[in-house]
């Protein structure tokens, strides 16, 4: 009997050990892939938060520090974004407030004001004393972004001090 110069096809139980190797390579790339995905939604709500906040604040700092008060509230989420309540602001003719926060997402602004040591030279008059301690006045601005992620909360906290000049 002669041998074929070419090896014969491959037998069945070589195609099966085949199949379950690729079979083990896709379901650990599948694990990988879906694990990423995860990671990547929880970053996006991180990133989605800090953006939030960081506007916020960056609105309180484009104010006057005359219009800003003492304010600690959770903020209301309105359909066209945050409203946040400085009167003195609204007063003047301010728009306060931020884009549309994105459902789940919850925010609490805090402005305070900042203690803050001025030292004055003695001998000085009441007037320039008073003058002194306004203009070292300062306002500690704290906005507090929280949600859930996978059933765990989470939150980022952005935080600046704003100083009258």
């Amino acid at each position: 009997m002669r041998r074929h110069p070419f090896p014969r096809a491959l037998t069945f139980v070589e195609v099966l050990v085949a199949l379950l190797l690729f079979a083990t390579c896709f379901l650990g790339l599948y694990s990988i892939f879906g694990g990423s995905h995860g990671a990547l939604r929880g970053t996006i709500d991180e990133v989605n938060a800090a953006n939030l906040a960081s506007e916020l604040v960056e609105t309180i700092q484009a104010l006057p520090f005359e219009v800003l008060g003492p304010y600690d509230d959770v903020l209301p989420n309105q359909a066209d974004g945050l409203a946040v309540a400085f009167p003195l602001a609204q007063q003047a003719g301010y728009r306060v407030g931020s884009p549309a926060v994105p459902p789940g997402f919850q925010v609490h602004l805090s402005v305070q004001e900042h203690p803050v040591e001025s030292s004055v030279p003695a001998g000085l008059t009441p007037a320039v004393v008073e003058r002194v301690a306004s203009a070292a006045m300062a306002l500690s601005c704290t906005v507090e972004v929280s949600w859930t992620d996978k059933g765990r909360p989470a939150k980022v906290v952005v935080k600046t001090l704003r100083g009258r000049y």
